[in-house]
């Protein structure tokens, strides 16, 4: 019997945060990318994949979320979410700024873009390397979100890699796009330490 792998406590949340306007006042546009794709969480499955040498070494099946947060005139949260039970959670959070119906978080060591309907980018530091590859329209999100391990860690060896396809989607009605999600305080990594911060549950 394959004995259980829990994921570590580095991973349990990730937080990357790009510099943005510190506005409260919404854009005014209707069509921009806060309104078009914040609000109500994409939900579904998730599958993550461990793997070494290209081998697959290991493999959860869980609950995936994916949710625009926390939009202000300019900049937007950007949520992952994936739950393996009683093994653990993975969650990350990307703050971006948002031009028309486009994301861009960039920075010397994060690249992410969504733009016509693609996610694409990557995200280094130096324990991982993250690399983004998915769709996203109002209705549904596809992603894939591999990370590779520079720096090893409990059950992670260099080199090791961790692979999460998100297959996510929500139903969106015309005037009903609420968040759906109660806010909980949680322990966040960042690049500075742990500090606490707040994640959507959904």
């Amino acid at each position: 019997m394959m004995k259980t792998l829990r994921l570590p406590f580095f991973l349990a949340l990730i937080c990357l945060i790009i510099s943005c306007s510190k506005s409260d006042q919404q854009n005014p546009d209707d069509n921009n990318f806060a309104t078009v794709y914040g609000g109500k969480p994409y939900k579904g499955s998730v599958v993550g994949v461990r793997s070494a040498g290209g081998t697959e070494t290991h493999r959860w099946e869980g609950e995936g979320r994916i949710v625009f947060i926390e939009p202000k005139a300019d900049s937007i949260s950007m949520v992952m979410l994936a739950d393996f039970g009683s093994v653990g959670e993975i969650n990350l959070k990307l703050r971006g700024a948002y031009r028309g119906t486009g994301f861009f978080a960039e920075n010397e060591n994060i690249k992410l873009q969504i733009k016509d309907a693609k996610i694409a980018g990557n995200v280094t530091n130096a324990a991982q390397r993250m690399l983004f590859d998915g769709s996203l329209t109002p209705e549904r999100s596809d992603l894939v979100l591999t990370v590779e391990f520079v720096q090893g860690q409990e059950g992670f060896p260099p080199g090791s890699k961790l692979a999460m396809t998100f297959d996510t989607s929500r139903k969106v009605d015309d005037g009903d796009n609420d968040g759906g999600c109660e806010m909980r305080l949680v322990p966040i990594w960042s690049p500075s330490g742990v500090t606490m911060g707040m994640v959507p549950d959904c």
